[in-house]
């Protein structure tokens, strides 16, 4: 969804989840991705359709804002595949998203290259959740292609696809990612 502010003014404005075109009013919650600012707002509840998120935009500010339905992982932790970070069009490159929870494993699909994120929720007290392995086209690859911050609600993985793929001389179809999860 696109945010525009035409004021001269900072705006200050609750927005209705349901403005989303993928939300849904049911149990599920969601992650909020600002993509000018990179926050990370979770979890949201998809419980009514009366949820609203707060917005700000300062001075002829705009920003892309993406939801992202949270998907279960391991009973206490959910994972969001956020695609490709940094793109407008980011989503529309997933082909697919198959989440084997027993396994802790995230697999994505998709066909374009470029920075692409996932998150998890956590820590929770004494946890410390943990991306473990990630599988480029059946090829575990090294931290080197692999960026790891630490939020305030979670942890963002990014992997650098295109860097991947041109270093290791992976080759040119479609990119599956793997992402082993473990909560110490």
């Amino acid at each position: 969804m696109g945010v525009f502010n035409m004021s001269t003014k900072t705006h200050v404005e609750l927005l209705p989840l349901i403005e989303f075109l993928n939300f849904k009013a049911s149990s599920t919650e969601y992650a909020l991705r600002s993509h000018v600012k990179g926050n990370i707002v979770v979890p949201l509840s998809g419980a009514s359709t009366r949820s609203k998120v707060k917005l700000e935009q300062g001075h002829r500010g705009y920003d892309m804002l993406t939801l992202y339905t949270l998907l279960p992982l391991d009973g206490r932790r959910q994972i969001a595949v956020l695609r490709l970070l940094g793109q407008m069009s980011g989503a529309a490159a997933v082909i697919g998203i198959d989440l084997k929870a027993d396994d802790r494993i995230a697999s994505t699909r998709l066909r374009a290259l470029g920075s692409f994120g996932l998150f998890m929720t956590g820590p929770g007290d004494g946890e410390n959740p943990a991306f473990t392995t990630i599988i480029l086209y059946g090829k575990g690859i090294t931290d080197t292609f692999q960026t790891v911050e630490h939020l305030r609600k979670g942890i963002l993985l990014k992997l650098d696809l295109e860097e991947a793929r041109n270093e290791l001389s992976l080759p040119d179809q479609d990119i599956v990612v793997e992402a082993n999860t473990r909560v110490a």
